[in-house]
Formats: C-alpha cells, structure tokens, sequence
C-alpha cells in the first residue's frame, strides 16, 4: 500500500539514474491471426527473416536494456526454448483467462529499478526505442499520425504529459496511438502495481496493463514522446502481418542498415581496442602475479518446471522449481563443465534422492541432506543448504535432465551453470 501523501508530492523523476530493465508481455496466443500464426504464439512469427521477439530483443541489447524478463503462457517451452538465454522467464499459467495486466502483475518481485515495458507482437524501428529512453522521464510512445480506428488503443495529450488512454477516447480528445512501449521509473511503478492490485482485487481478469497506467495517471506525470514518422506496427491480424512484411519491414531494414552499419562497424573497433587494453593489462598481471583467474558461470534457463525467485541474504537469485514427478531440463552444447546445484525445500529427515540422467540414461544420483539454510527466503518455506554435482559435458549437444525420485522430498530447488566453452 502506497500512503497518500507519498503519492502526490514525491517529485517525478527528470533523468534516468539507474540501467532500465526490461519486461516483454509475450503470454497470449494470438487468436485473431489464425492460420497466418500457423499455431506459434505471436512473438514467434518472423518479419525479416527473424522473429518479433528477436527484433525487441536485439533492440534492447544494442540500447543497453538488461537483464530482459519475457512473460509467458501459450506455447512457453517453445519460447523458453527459441530465446534462450537472452532473457529469464516467467509463466503466465492462467494466461487463456487473464490479460496483460494480470501478466505484468507477475513480474512485480523481478522488477528492481527503471523499466522498459514492450508489447510483443510490436516490430518497430530501434529509434523508436531510443527516443524514448532519451526522455529521461516515467515516457510513453505514442504515434499522432495514428489512433482512429476503433481497436486502437488511443492517448490524450496536455502539455506533452498522458492525460488518458482508451479504445473508447472521441476523435476529438484523441493525441495518437498508444506503440506499446513505455519506460517507469520505480518509483511510478510502485503507483502502477497498486492501481493493478485494485483491478485484480475486482476481479478484472480481462484488464489490459493500459487501465492500470489510466488509473495512475491522477498520481504520476507521464511524458508522451511523440515517434510519428518512425516506422512501426502491432501484428494482430493476418493483414498486418502482411502489412509488416511488405511494407514496413523494407523501410525499417532500409534505415537500419545505414544506422546499424556504422554504429556495429564503431562498435567492433570499440570493443577491438578495449580487448587489446585488457588482453595487455592481463598479461603485466599475469606476469606479475601467476594466479589463474576464476572461471565464468552462466545461468541455464530450465524447461519442464517454473522459475523462482530465491532470497539468499537479501540478494534474489533464479532457481527453478521441481514439484513431485516433474522433471527439469535443459539442452547444454559441450564441452562444458555443468554445476548442478540443488536446495531442498522443506527437506525431511533422512536423505532423499535425486536422479540426474544424459541424454536419457542415468547418470548420477544424488542424496538431498535436511540441512536448513537459515539465509534463504522463499515464501515462508524452509529451503536447505545449496549442495553440487559437477559434470563434464562432453563436446557436441546433449540433454541433462533432473528429477526426484519417490521418497519424503516432494519438492526441490534446481539450477544448472555453466562454463563459458572449455
């Protein structure tokens, strides 16, 4: 709950001060593009020879937005499995009854600082993108040569700040179209989830994210950054989608280009010369010192199971949950040297077991200790100390599956890291 005070006369914020995270809402199926989707979820239909998803996420990368979230619900392993590790994931399981607002309600306990928020059936030139982290303030993307047909999701506009938005907006009071695209500070954010958790509370589990941002637009400025003449488009039926491929992409990929060209061309020489700096520094440092430098671990996304986020002394890191017969998997390209690191939650007495398989047959199984972590906070649950098996992923592509086998354990705390390639 956000006292009253707080709310109205905390001044909004003028600059960014803090690296933005992102949130890209992909749950829904899509419905309306029937056979154009050929049944994949919207953020997985390609433009340009790569998918809608990818172009946000390049976007992002290039604007120096992360860590990226992707909220999903229909067809989430083959997203998890098509993005990657270029994002962390969290499941909408009631995503064929709720909308947007209920998904991004999701991403509440993620969000740590400043915010990107994108529609993800959007494709749009990366300008768009920079014109609106260039703001410097809680922004919304809005085009005022669109946002007269009924479906769209119209903006009003005073003083270059957000007065409403609405499909239902008169032609008259209507500034532009909503892109879809928005940045909020923490501090607008913590307004945004108190406006969502009323609608929830009501019960509006067909609410987009847009009535919770009307609702808070009493107790936060909003600034409406106008990209009209920037390409861009949502794909929500077949004509759009041949809309975006015959006549949008061409002037996107025709102006990126000749911006991207350039821009990757500095940033190759860039990113030369600072690997020359830091290769000589490193070998003064090695000559020096002889020490070996520790080796560096990436986080494996998980199939098969949902995310967690774990509280270890205040500092939340991503686990994934294994409950009953479920099993965690993952496909890992060898050679690597994979960590798999378990925490048991609510570990009984005795030593529960834990199979570990390769490419489907047993490899290694695994005694659970009842230790308790006294560090550790998961939603009031007891959650075990962190115990490893390490493996050594021969070269080529192989699949590791973990899963528990029948004993007290009813549930499990997984992650999988791994090396950079050996």
């Amino acid at each position: 709950m956000i006292p009253q005070d707080e709310r109205t006369t905390a001044a909004p914020p003028k600059r960014q001060t803090q690296t933005a995270q992102a949130v890209i809402l992909a749950a829904g199926k899509g419905s309306r593009l029937g056979k154009a989707a050929d049944g994949l979820p919207k953020c997985l239909i390609q433009v340009g020879g790569k998918t809608l998803i990818r172009h946000q996420l390049d976007a992002l990368a290039d604007a120096g937005v992360s860590p990226v979230l992707v909220m999903i619900g229909y067809s989430a392993d083959l997203v998890r499995e098509t993005v990657g590790n270029s994002a962390e994931f969290i499941l909408n399981p009631r995503y064929a009854a709720t909308n947007s607002l209920h998904t991004f309600y999701l991403a509440k306990e993620w969000i740590k600082g400043p915010v990107v928020i994108l529609n993800s059936d959007v494709i749009a030139d990366p300008r768009l993108l920079e014109a609106l982290l260039q703001s410097g303030e809680d922004s919304l993307a809005y085009d005022s040569l669109s946002g007269y047909a009924r479906e769209h999701m119209k903006v009003a506009v005073r003083d270059g700040k957000v007065t409403n938005m609405s499909k239902d907006l008169p032609e008259e009071g209507t500034a532009g179209e909503n892109v879809g695209m928005l940045y909020l500070s923490r501090r607008t954010l913590d307004i945004v989830f108190h406006e969502a958790e009323k609608l929830i509370a009501a019960d509006r589990t067909d609410a987009f994210l847009a009535e919770a941002i009307r609702a808070s637009l009493g107790l936060i400025e909003l600034k409406a950054v106008d990209v009209a003449g920037i390409p861009w488009t949502e794909i929500d039926t077949p004509h759009d989608l041949e809309r975006a491929r015959r006549e949008l992409w061409p002037k996107i990929s025709e102006r990126c280009g000749v911006r991207t060209g350039a821009w990757r061309a500095r940033q190759r020489w860039r990113r030369l010369l600072t690997a020359l700096a830091a290769a000589a520094a490193l070998a003064l440092v090695f000559s020096l010192a002889r020490f070996s430098a520790p080796r560096s671990w990436d986080t494996v996304f998980l199939s098969g199971v949902r995310s967690v986020p774990l509280q270890v002394d205040g500092v939340p890191q991503h686990w994934w949950r294994i409950d009953g017969e479920e099993t965690a998997s993952a496909e890992i390209e060898g050679p690597r040297t994979l960590a798999i690191q378990f925490r048991g939650i609510n570990p009984p007495p005795g030593l529960p077991v834990v199979e570990i398989l390769l490419d489907g047959k047993r490899h290694e199984v695994h005694k659970i200790k009842d230790s308790v972590d006294s560090r550790c906070s998961l939603a009031g649950t007891a959650v075990g100390n962190r115990q490893k098996v390490v493996i050594a992923v021969p070269s080529g592509r192989h699949r590791v599956d973990v899963r528990l086998m029948p004993g007290e354990l009813v549930a499990l705390l997984v992650r999988f890291r791994v090396t950079t390639a050996e």
